[in-house]
């Protein structure tokens, strides 16, 4: 999809809210995995020894959320052709990786290994990121795809509230932060008129439950 768009006139528009749209919906599974990972890991084991687990899942994910970027931003590159770089970073990005966890694991045990991906994958997108540019410059929303981050790691960590506190109590908090997410984000102007235009659209169509498979179907009738 990405390729075929490399001669539209509005490929560059395209790019970059794709970047944009994929942190979105990226950040939107970190922050659901990581604030009820305790509970999702109480569920699939009795282990207690693993239930200390879910305290690395939210650096484990802000790594991914990175390394989403950093594949991104490739594209550039990708398209200039340019291999080589693509390569000779990763060679280097790896060893730094390696590194990094000699360093921080046997100090941090299993955060210093979580912390040492998420450093390798931030540094990793940041020269990718500068790399491509030079190469193929897209107007990426840069702003917005920080903002993500910053906003989502701040609520992420409710993923850490007291485990003393009653279930009940703490599924609802974080219920209400998950929920509350892609509304806190229209106070940082993160969405564009337009696209809060089509975001009301989509919710006046679909939400009536009952009409699911209505519109599913007449989705399908106009997309075959």
């Amino acid at each position: 999809m990405l390729f075929k768009m490399m001669d539209a006139p509005d490929r560059f528009r395209f790019y970059s809210k794709y970047m944009t749209y994929f942190g979105y919906v990226t950040m939107i599974m970190i922050l659901g995995l990581s604030l009820f990972s305790l509970e999702i890991i109480k569920v699939i084991t009795v282990d207690r020894s693993y239930w200390e687990s879910y305290k690395i899942i939210p650096i484990i994910c802000m790594a991914i959320y990175f390394g989403m970027l950093k594949d991104t931003s490739l594209l550039g590159l990708q398209i200039a052709k340019n291999s080589k770089v693509i390569s000779g970073v990763i060679m280097i990005i790896t060893l730094l990786n390696v590194a990094l966890n000699f360093l921080l694991t046997p100090v941090l045990g299993m955060y210093g290994a979580a912390l040492s991906s998420l450093v390798a994958q931030i540094f990793f997108f940041i020269v990718i990121y500068k790399i491509a540019q030079r190469n193929y410059p897209i107007p990426y929303e840069i702003r917005k795809v920080i903002t993500l981050f910053i906003l989502g790691a701040i609520l992420v960590m409710f993923s850490y509230l007291p485990n003393e506190w009653s279930p009940a109590l703490r599924i609802l908090i974080k219920s209400v932060i998950f929920i509350g997410f892609p509304f806190l984000l229209y106070f940082f102007r993160f969405y564009e008129e337009i696209e809060l235009i089509r975001l009301k659209e989509l919710f006046i169509k679909w939400k009536n439950p009952f009409k699911w498979l209505e519109n599913f179907e007449q989705y399908l009738k106009n997309n075959p």
